[in-house]
């Protein structure tokens, strides 16, 4: 290989750090080189040049301290406890970052892995869902087994597109437990490819610059998720060739611009909510989320002060799955595994009249069922899925003092 000078390395490293418009696993991973890019990806010598050299390790560390910078931003909540789990965040979106970039990045060989768990919190994730995604190719083919366990709903969603050199991300094809033909025990086998038929069961044709698969799964109790899902190319793709030095140097950058682009990303986003309004929750703008099929949502703004309560409260129809859950303003879920942040309809008890529904959200507990524990915020997110309904439930909400609550639990005269 050529000698390569410094600058040259240097404008190559810059040339793939402006690709950092992403915000999404699937623009991270055009970013790194799997899909189309329009030319703009540097040359394979000089990322293996960057490597050996130390110059992409180093912009690998610069890159993570520039994701700091988000953390401190004056717009962010500037409290320990939020300025804590910020810097927390940027740990966990670099553990994700290594297993979906760097080590899972292989359309050839590809491999499930969870985009959320107990302790990778990401983009409002949700206690009572599971997310299994992999990378894949439009022009290949590939065989998904599973079996969706007590999963309550389940929907197969295939992306396309990217953030970056044009070609905007979309979903393309989206298949809920409503389409999908599981057989009694709950297993199924999908195919997808470039030459599947959509219109035999259980087949998902893909898409030239398709870029990865999620499975969806929600499940009514957020300690109890069975399901298992394997993905597999066809025919079987040869054993990896040693790894290579441009590979691996351009999955390191992609890796640390996941991290500071999802940083900068969710303070843009919840910096906004911040400054109002509270305490209410409305139909988000969903127009470039993707939002999975047949699920709405209500979101807001939650900010209380020492000593109040917020009530939410709504009459639910039958559905086979609403949940609430509250966040901190990273948009990471409050820490579930001990304490209640969330509800849906098969845990939260019903009011009197056998309609409504009432969540409260305090610092303490009032005495009444439906609790939800702001561990030790002042503020977040909050968020309603409403699933396989036309229309989302009328939500009231009010602040209240948290004494008014433990005087009067049955919260009859909170009645709006």
């Amino acid at each position: 290989m050529s000698e390569l000078t410094r600058r040259e390395i240097l404008e190559a490293v810059t040339t793939l750090a402006a690709l950092g418009t992403l915000s999404s696993s699937a623009a991270t991973l055009s970013a790194c080189g799997e899909g189309p890019l329009g030319g703009l990806r540097p040359p394979p010598e000089l990322l293996a040049k960057g490597l050996t050299s130390g110059l992409l390790w180093g912009r690998f560390c610069s890159t993570l301290e520039d994701a700091g910078e988000h953390v401190r931003s004056a717009r962010a909540p500037d409290d320990d406890l939020d300025r804590a789990e910020g810097y927390r965040m940027l740990t966990r979106l670099l553990g994700l970052a290594f297993e979906m970039v760097v080590e899972g990045s292989d359309a050839d060989r590809p491999a499930f892995f969870e985009l959320q768990s107990p302790i990778r919190k990401y983009a409002g994730d949700n206690p009572d869902q599971r997310y299994a995604a992999a990378v894949i190719a439009g022009d290949r083919r590939y065989r998904i087994t599973g079996n969706r366990g007590n999963a309550v709903l389940v929907e197969l969603g295939v992306y396309a597109g990217n953030f970056s050199g044009g070609g905007k991300r979309r979903l393309v094809t989206s298949l809920t437990e409503e389409q999908l033909q599981f057989a009694p025990d709950g297993s199924i086998e999908i195919t997808l490819g470039p030459d599947a038929d959509p219109a035999q069961p259980n087949q998902v044709r893909l898409e030239a610059d398709a870029i990865n698969v999620l499975i969806r799964q929600y499940f009514g109790d957020p300690h109890d998720k069975r399901a298992s899902w394997r993905i597999e190319r066809v025919p079987k793709a040869e054993p990896a060739p040693p790894l290579a030095a441009d590979y691996l140097g351009g999955r390191l950058l992609g890796a640390a611009l996941f991290v500071e682009r999802n940083a900068k990303t969710w303070l843009d986003f919840m910096a906004e909510r911040r400054a109002g309004p509270h305490n209410q929750l409305a139909p988000p703008d969903t127009g470039d989320l993707q939002t999975p099929e047949g699920i709405q949502y209500l979101e807001g703004y939650w900010k209380l002060a020492e000593g109040e309560a917020l009530v939410l409260e709504f009459e639910p129809e039958p559905v086979p799955y609403w949940g609430l859950v509250i966040t901190n303003f990273w948009m990471e879920s409050l820490e579930w595994r001990d304490r209640r942040i969330s509800l849906n309809n098969f845990q939260a008890q019903r009011e009197a009249d056998g309609r409504t529904v009432r969540i409260v959200i305090a610092g303490r507990d009032p005495g009444h069922p439906n609790w939800l524990d702001c561990a030790g915020h002042g503020e977040g997110a909050v968020s309603l899925r409403w699933a396989r309904h036309p229309r989302l439930p009328e939500l009231r909400s009010r602040v209240v003092p948290i004494a008014v609550l433990a005087e009067a639990p049955a919260l009859g005269d909170l009645r709006r």
